[in-house]
């Protein structure tokens, strides 16, 4: 799918300050192939990610594709006509897939059905309040975007390479819900286990709030799966998606998968983080990181994963430099092991994150 002829780039020419909290404009997100064009509000922009409100209609259902019937979806904002509400969610999207203008887009409506016209103080309020400032990434659809149809990428500063540098690549449904819920019961066994009780009292995590278990200590189910991720699905997608890239790290684009993987310390892992629990910010110093988030949507608040450009030093309060990522629920998250990164902390509720960060070597 592509762009129409007639919409104009409303960042196309113009600093991140023009679209100001409260502006309308317009969207073409995508999910698993599927556009829904839509109209939007601008809650917070930056130079490369844009904070927005979209109508209740472009809820992602559970299953990972879009929602049929906005009715119980969202959260109910207040709106200009006098005693109405009406449904909407919140996303996070590149600034450049922002549209001035847009034909046959989803619009606001109540209830009813009607148009209606949300208020910027009560989306605003919505945001900061009740959704406790989540927004999930979503890709959504910009001149060049369509090149990447399996994955798109999040670049982190204006030059940059795919991949190599400043670069961050999402690939939607790397998991599925139910491999998702595996690997984080798997991980619940484990904690609850007396000889994760023992190990921690052996080899206590630095952050009390974060465990990381280790998969080789999971079930033979997690294991298998963990290798399935990484050998049947990353490798893969790099000699297809990213030979150049491949022969550029492992001096090879094909027969990745006869290599031998060696892998960071404690990893492959599932992390766990309790309200509090967070990882500092670090770069993992190998060839490939492959993040996958756990949990269902709503298990936890905060949370997320901060990167930082290649050239930049990253620290917890650099907020005008730092990309904040919250992706789906079975996404992966690819990047390189030079990227500086952090993981957020949790204001709430429990977050899982399986992580493999590799290099591969000599073949097996």
């Amino acid at each position: 799918s592509t762009l129409p002829s007639s919409p104009s780039l409303m960042v196309a020419s113009a600093t991140a300050g023009e679209l100001l909290p409260g502006a309308s404009a317009y969207c073409r997100f995508v999910v698993r192939g599927a556009v829904r064009a839509a109209r939007i509000i601008v809650l917070e922009s930056g130079p490369r990610q844009t904070v927005v409100a979209t109508p209740a209609i472009c809820t992602i259902s559970s299953s990972g594709v879009w929602s049929e019937s906005a009715s119980n979806e969202g959260f109910q904002c207040t709106c200009a006509e006098p005693g109405v509400k009406c449904p909407l969610v919140f996303y996070n999207v590149a600034t450049q897939a922002i549209l001035e203008e847009l034909s046959d887009a989803l619009d606001f409506k109540s209830s009813q059905g009607n148009v209606v016209h949300p208020t910027k103080k009560g989306v605003l309020s919505l945001f900061y309040g009740e959704a406790g400032e989540q927004a999930e990434r979503i890709q959504a659809e910009f001149p060049g975007s369509a090149e990447h149809a399996c994955f798109h990428e999040v670049k982190l500063a204006t030059q940059s390479t795919l991949f190599l540098s400043n670069s961050v690549l999402l690939i939607p449904d790397l998991l599925t819900r139910a491999e998702c819920h595996a690997l984080m019961d798997a991980a619940e066994i484990r904690i609850a286990s007396e000889a994760f009780a023992l190990a921690s009292l052996e080899t206590p995590e630095v952050d009390p709030g974060l465990q990381r278990l280790q998969v080789c200590y999971l079930s033979s189910e997690a294991q298998e799966l963990s290798r399935s991720i990484l050998h049947d699905r990353v490798l893969p997608f790099l000699e297809k998606q990213l030979p150049c890239v491949a022969e550029g790290l492992f001096g090879q684009a094909s027969g990745l998968g006869d290599m031998a993987f060696s892998f960071s310390p404690k990893e492959p892992a599932v992390n766990r983080y309790e309200v509090g629990g967070e990882f500092k910010v670090h770069c993992d110093a190998y060839s490939v990181t492959v993040n996958v988030l756990l949990s269902d949507p709503g298990d936890f608040i905060g949370g997320g994963t901060a990167f930082w450009p290649q050239d930049v030093a990253g620290t917890e309060d650099d907020g005008d430099e730092m990309l904040l990522l919250r992706p789906r629920q079975g996404t992966g998250v690819l990047f390189n092991g030079s990227v500086m990164h952090s993981g957020r902390q949790v204001e709430s509720g429990l977050r899982h994150l399986y992580v493999a960060s590799f290099h591969l070597g000599d073949t097996r």
